[in-house]
């Protein structure tokens, strides 16, 4: 499987996703229920699968014992560490590597996550190599975390994106289930942001971070969110 480069990408990936007050509201909300589906604990080892530019990785090292975050994309691992260092951070590890062949060792992590990634691999077989990849390094007992975009987001919404717009991938509920490997079991599927909600935010703050945390758990709500964060225990 071929490299993805985001060579052309990384000098302003962060300062065209993150910088405007509508996109760190958005991120907010986002590392939100991340950071809390998580569960760190300051003994873990934890692997980040192409990690970018470092902000799944350098938001969880503050709180584990050791992180390993890999990429392919060499110019998007140097923004990584540069964040890194100016953050004062020295127990990660960056390496340069292809997430369908990685060379980190069997059953030796206890959370290995992938953030905005797996959309890129459609169809659902081809994110099920990439899922068996990952959870290959988790150990018994351990989890893995990943982010899926959901095409039903909003209802029609997502749909009309999914099928009419030029647009990345994007997963249904059913497909969740499809590209887990037979030694994963799903524990939970948290809903991340409704379409639009935050454009409320300047006449009802309070009702946009409501609703972002109704949707985190709530059954109907979190299939019409615009994304899923889900964590899936290793069972043998």
């Amino acid at each position: 499987m071929a490299v993805l480069d985001y060579s052309h990408l990384s000098d302003d990936y962060d300062a065209k996703r993150y910088l405007s007050d509508t996109d760190r509201l958005v991120e907010s909300l986002r590392m939100e229920a991340f950071m809390e589906l998580l569960q760190l604990r300051s003994n873990m080892k934890v692997a980040d699968i192409a990690t970018g530019t470092g902000r799944g990785a350098i938001a969880m090292a503050a709180h584990v014992e050791h992180v390993t975050a890999v990429d392919g994309t060499p110019k998007m691992l140097e923004q990584a560490k540069t964040k890194a260092v100016e953050a004062g951070l020295s127990n990660i590890d960056f390496q340069l590597a292809d997430a369908f062949a990685l060379e980190l060792p069997s059953e030796h992590f206890d959370l290995v996550i992938a953030l905005n990634f797996l959309h890129l691999f459609l169809p659902v077989e081809r994110q099920a190599k990439l899922v068996a990849q990952m959870a290959r390094l988790v150990k018994p007992g351990g989890r893995l975390v990943i982010e899926l975009d959901n095409a039903l987001q909003g209802g029609p919404l997502g749909l009309l994106r999914k099928y009419f717009v030029h647009d990345l991938g994007y997963n249904f509920p059913w497909d969740i289930r499809r590209m887990m490997s037979p030694d994963l079991r799903i524990e939970s599927v948290c809903g991340v942001l409704l379409p639009g909600v935050w454009r409320l935010h300047t006449l009802a703050p309070r009702l946009v971070f409501a609703l972002a945390r109704a949707a985190h758990y709530t059954p109907l709500l979190k299939y019409l969110t615009m994304r899923w964060f889900i964590s899936a225990r290793k069972v043998h």
